[in-house]
């Protein structure tokens, strides 16, 4: 072999193009590659956002449970117990030696008076007042200090005639009646951090991503009533006529980034159950609030880059979901009552309808909220 010829080729075999099979094989792999990323990122972004709904769905069920534990306990707590007896409590000792009774002056402890008995037999009692030596006034001491104890006042009471009571029949401890049951109506309004929780928005939250989802806030105005069945349990109905959710991307669309922007009008119904932990109708309530919702879609819109787009045919006309919240209630005058609390709203269903281009299942998407809440309200008593 001719060395020369041999050294030639090497540098003239260079410029020369590859067969086409060699072409095609590679254009295969790049295409492999590209198509499997793809894959790998929806699958990736489905299974966080999975997961980021079973959280969501677990915090909602340990929050249930614990409150449920926590009132459980309370219920069953003896000074709890102890607390809601009423009565009235007279001092043992009686003095001797005197033709008629010395009875010291009875003094109730610190709770709402109870029904008295009185035997049928008893006969009027008439007294006259008998002041020791040292003392010029009728003084009465508080109730002491332990449930059963009072201590002895400086002033005494004769009773010069008296039918003694039946023994165990001179006072009776009686549970108190059922308490009346307390309404209320007003007006309310939320300021929400609003999500739209699908691929898009969840992707959107990487910062190596092109699309950036931005945080959006939306606003609720509406009516709020509710009735308060025991000390400790409510029910309540909160009409929201405006309730505004929106959702903002910055994308890169046509070599350029651009703000996209939607925005869902909702009227919407919210129906819970309230449980009291803390405080009282004087000094204010803390409530713990748990229920569900619905919304029918009055309108929705896009504005692209500027460009305003509607997408009402795109997205269904009914939502509902989860319900979790806490509010305060405090006294502001007379019967009047403002709260401030925090709510969050997790949607159930998926909203998204689909079209001709995208169909509702790859594009599942749920409504999310977090709502700083505030009404003023007027009670019943």
């Amino acid at each position: 072999m001719d060395f020369l010829n041999w050294y030639k080729n090497i540098f003239e075999s260079a410029g020369e193009e590859p067969p086409g099979e060699v072409w095609e094989a590679i254009q295969d792999e790049l295409d492999i590659d590209t198509v499997w990323s793809s894959v790998e990122n929806e699958l990736s972004s489905r299974g966080r956002t999975r997961y980021i709904y079973a959280m969501a769905a677990a915090a909602s069920l340990v929050a249930l449970i614990g409150i449920g534990a926590f009132l459980f306990f309370l219920s069953n707590d003896p000074a709890a117990v102890r607390g809601r007896l009423h009565t009235w409590h007279t001092a043992p000792e009686y003095s001797t030696g005197d033709p008629a009774i010395r009875v010291p002056f009875m003094t109730p402890l610190p709770f709402p008076a109870a029904r008295q008995v009185i035997h049928p037999e008893t006969m009027v009692v008439t007294a006259t007042q008998e002041l020791r030596p040292d003392r010029e006034e009728v003084r009465l001491f508080p109730a002491g200090p332990l449930p059963g104890y009072i201590p002895r006042s400086e002033t005494d009471f004769l009773l010069a005639e008296v039918n003694v009571f039946p023994s165990g029949e001179m006072y009776a401890v009686t549970e108190p009646g059922i308490e009346a049951i307390r309404f209320w109506g007003g007006f309310s309004g939320h300021l929400a951090n609003t999500w739209l929780l699908n691929n898009k928005t969840v992707m959107g939250l990487r910062p190596d991503e092109f699309t950036a989802s931005l945080p959006s806030f939306g606003y609720n105005l509406g009516i709020v009533t509710g009735v308060e069945i025991t000390g400790r349990f409510a029910l309540q109905a909160e009409f929201s006529f405006i309730s505004l959710a929106r959702q903002d991307y910055n994308e890169y669309l046509y070599g350029k980034y651009i703000t996209n922007s939607m925005q869902f009008d909702y009227s919407r119904l919210s129906l819970s159950g309230k449980w009291t932990f803390a405080g009282n109708g004087t000094n204010g309530k803390h409530w713990i609030i748990l229920g569900g919702y619905s919304g029918l879609l009055r309108d929705a819109r896009q504005d692209l880059g500027g460009e305003l787009l509607s997408l009402k045919e795109d997205y269904n006309n009914i939502d509902y979901g989860i319900l979790t919240g806490y509010e305060y209630e405090h006294p502001v005058s007379g019967r009047l009552s403002a709260t401030l609390g925090i709510n969050s709203k997790i949607g159930i269903r998926n909203i998204f309808a689909g079209n001709e281009i995208v169909p509702y299942y790859l594009n599942s998407t749920r409504n999310m909220s977090v709502n700083l809440t505030m009404s003023l309200r007027y009670n019943s008593r």
